[in-house]
C-alpha cells in the first residue's frame, strides 16, 4: 500500500528545556480528513531543583531517578549533597538520561538505608530532545507546523521542530 503525504520524521531545531510533561501539535498541511500525524516528544532530564533539603540524612544521600518512559530510553542518575545536620544541601545530574516522555519521579535516601526524619523533595524537568512519528497520517500536501507546549506549565525555553512530508509517497505498510 503507498499512501501521498505522509509526515516521515520530526526533527528538533532546538531542544527548549524546563518541560513537565512536553505534548506535539501538528497543524496546517491540509490532511486528508480523518487522517491527520501523531507525534510524541521525549528528551533528556535537565534540571533537578531541590525544593526542601529534608533532616535526619545519617550518610550520603542517594538520587534516586525513575526509570524513563520509552523502551530505548537510558535512566538518568543523579547526585546530592548534605551538611553536618542532615539536611540535603544540593542535587545534581551525573547522567541527564534520555527517553523521557514527562518529568520523572525523584527520591532521595540514605546510603545507610536509614529512614531520613523528612525526606527531602526534588523537582525535575525534561528537556525535549527528540520527536517519534507514532502516526505519519496521509494527505499532507505540505509539512505541518509544529509546536511544542508543556501540559502542566510553562517550560523556561520553548523547543521548535521541523516535520518532514513524503508529498510523493510512502510505504507505511507492508503486507505479506
Amino acid at each position: 500500500k503507498i499512501a501521498t503525504g505522509v509526515i516521515t520524521s520530526i526533527d528538533v531545531n532546538e531542544t527548549g528545556y524546563g518541560f513537565t510533561a512536553p505534548s506535539v501539535t501538528l497543524a496546517g498541511g491540509n490532511p486528508t480528513a480523518g487522517s491527520e500525524a501523531h507525534a510524541l516528544a521525549s528528551g533528556t532530564v535537565d534540571n533537578l531543583k531541590l525544593t526542601d533539603g529534608g533532616k535526619g540524612y545519617q550518610t550520603q544521600p542517594l538520587v534516586n531517578i525513575s526509570k524513563p518512559d520509552l523502551a530505548d530510553g537510558e535512566q538518568a542518575t543523579g547526585s546530592a549533597t548534605m551538611d553536618a545536620n542532615g539536611v540535603v544541601t544540593g542535587v545534581g545530574i551525573a547522567n541527564a538520561g534520555s527517553g523521557y516522555t514527562s518529568a520523572p519521579t525523584v527520591t532521595v535516601s540514605d546510603a545507610s538505608k536509614t529512614v531520613p526524619d523528612q525526606e527531602a523533595k526534588v523537582e525535575a524537568t525534561i528537556g525535549v530532545t527528540r520527536i517519534d512519528v507514532t502516526d505519519g497520517g496521509a494527505g499532507y500536501g505540505s509539512a505541518p507546523t509544529v509546536t511544542i507546549a508543556d501540559t502542566v506549565g510553562t517550560p523556561d525555553k520553548g523547543a521548535s521542530a521541523t516535520a518532514k512530508v513524503a508529498v510523493k509517497g510512502s510505504v507505511p505498510v507492508i503486507v505479506v
